[in-house]
């Protein structure tokens, strides 16, 4: 007994015409998408790579603040600024002086000191608090 449909079939295969030519267009759309995908890819690497040489700098500029009387002060000739250190809107300086060390914490928008060490205090504190 043979099958009524096997006349329909391509010889040698068990594909039919219409699921042979299905397969055909989904392979072929397959590949375009393939294609378009890799374009897109490209084009989307090239135009960042090209837009990066156009761009103005986005570092910030840097800020100055005028000094209060008080910082000069504070900081005088003979003090030597050890270290800095900046958190948000403050500045945190380590000042040798010839009394010993010091610490002057100033705030960067309005350059008035908010607080002042020196000596044995400002040593301790300098000493005990980690990094």
């Amino acid at each position: 007994m043979t099958d009524p449909q096997s006349s329909d079939r391509i010889p040698g295969t068990n594909w039919t015409p219409r699921a042979y030519r299905n397969l055909k267009i989904a392979v072929v759309v397959m590949g375009v998408l393939l294609v378009v995908g890799f374009a897109v890819v490209f084009g989307t690497i090239i135009a960042r790579l090209a837009a990066t040489g156009e761009r103005p700098a986005q570092a910030q500029a840097p800020v100055t603040v005028e000094a209060g009387a008080e910082v000069a002060r504070l900081l005088g000739p003979d003090s030597e600024v050890v270290s800095t250190n900046v958190d948000s809107n403050r500045l945190a300086l380590v000042v040798r002086r010839p009394d010993g060390l010091g610490l002057v914490i100033v705030d960067l928008r309005s350059g008035e000191v908010i607080a002042a060490l020196s000596g044995a205090a400002a040593a301790s504190r300098i000493d005990s608090e980690p990094d």
